[in-house]
């Protein structure tokens, strides 16, 4: 980072809030565990990103990166009921209880979890990928500005 500075982040920082991004979106209008499966991989893509750049703005950039935190689990939630779903739904045979009901729990939860996937996704990639990227980028030459001004006195 040293010698690459902003350069060498911004292009993975791009690309990385830009495809989460566009997978919010198709999640949204394709909520398949496939697709709620990739979309938590972008996000825990973000989420490292944000945890690197805290440090530029603790509470903004730190805040994002909680909130990122959150929606991997939440999705990370979701996918491990989808498996269990269709693990119940295989095994239907060998079980002695009604798993139909258990099956409109696991339902009912996903479609909980999905509702607060999406109200996070929309807040964390409210921004277009080149004002997210220009926001950081602000927030890393000022951060740059005040070590510089803290090495002076």
């Amino acid at each position: 980072m040293r010698r690459g500075g902003w350069r060498a982040l911004e292009p993975g920082l791009l690309r990385g809030y830009g495809t989460g991004r566009d997978l919010l979106a198709t999640a949204r209008d394709q909520p398949t565990v496939e697709n709620l499966h990739e979309w938590r991989k972008r996000v825990k893509d973000l989420w490292y990103h944000l945890r690197f750049l805290k440090p530029l703005s603790p509470g903004i950039v730190g805040g994002q990166a909680d909130e990122a935190d959150e929606l991997a689990d939440l999705l990370g939630e979701d996918h491990d009921l989808a498996v269990l779903r269709v693990s119940i739904e295989t095994g239907a045979g060998e079980f002695a209880v009604d798993v139909d009901a258990v099956i409109g729990v696991i339902d009912h939860r996903r479609e909980q979890l999905q509702a607060q996937a999406l109200q996070i996704g929309q807040r964390l990639y409210a921004e277009s990928p080149k004002a997210f990227a220009r926001r950081m980028h602000r927030y890393w030459r000022a951060s740059r500005s005040t070590g510089r001004a803290a090495a002076l006195a």
